[in-house]
């Protein structure tokens, strides 16, 4: 199903769940970047980390993915293409071979002890896709799909050049108990009463504040992330949002 299977595609994706202001992936249902747009990611020809390889495929500038979800189990395919927003920020685009649709974000590849990595990156900007005549789809699981063309999707994407970018956020410290194995997060972000607080990250973990920027968390889901079988809410305690009883 759907729904099993996004929860695997996790190697580049960071999506908001709920808190929704600035995203820096998003899902498509046809190509953006075609094969004549993309171009050679500067000294990067292949990506060697423990969960994964990205490897330039010869006579294109496209690339080849091999990612492992987890020992033991089959590795996720697929091709990523790229096109210079600025600097050295690339409009990244992902289509695994098991699945229709591609995926869009922002990325900057960085240089590491373990080599070139790529690290996600999120436009700091009030721009939004209704601006370029684009839906927006959020998806009850997990996702955000764009819906129009593709002339409209490229023109949206290349806006954030003039954007400041940051990097995904530093979680907050995972709740822990000796009454329970909950791995959520709160960011103790202020609040006045419950509805000024929300669920956030991509399977609902993060308690944090509607005031605060959305919490972007690595698409991966682990049965301690689910507060309701901890009994837990995300509340607003002494002025704070927090996973709380």
């Amino acid at each position: 199903m759907k729904k099993d299977f996004l929860k695997t595609l996790t190697l580049f994706c960071l999506l908001a769940f709920l808190c929704l202001f600035t995203v820096g992936c998003y899902e498509v249902k046809n190509e953006v970047i075609l094969a004549s747009q993309a171009v050679r990611i500067e000294g990067l020809s292949k990506i060697t980390q423990p969960t994964y390889t990205l490897v330039a495929v010869p006579g294109c500038n496209d690339y080849r993915f091999n990612w492992t979800v987890e020992e033991g189990s089959p590795p996720e395919l697929g091709y990523a293409r790229a096109i210079l927003l600025k600097e050295d920020i690339y409009i990244v685009q992902l289509k695994y071979d098991n699945y229709p649709n591609y995926f869009i974000m922002f990325l900057k590849v960085t240089e590491g002890p373990g080599g070139k990595n790529f690290k996600m990156m999120f436009p700091k900007s009030n721009i939004k896709p209704s601006d370029y005549s684009l839906g927006l789809k959020l998806d009850n699981m997990l996702g955000m799909t764009l819906i129009g063309s593709r002339r409209n999707i490229m023109k949206f994407l290349k806006a954030h050049a003039d954007s400041d970018f940051t990097e995904h956020p530093t979680p907050a410290k995972p709740e822990a108990s000796a009454k329970s194995n909950f791995c959520g997060t709160s960011t103790f972000g202020a609040c006045r009463r419950n509805s000024d607080c929300c669920e956030g990250g991509c399977s609902a973990q993060v308690c944090q504040s509607k005031s605060e920027p959305p919490s972007f968390t690595i698409c991966e889901y682990r049965e301690c992330y689910n507060s309701t079988t901890y009994g837990l809410g995300c509340k607003c305690i002494q002025n704070k949002c927090q996973w709380a009883r």
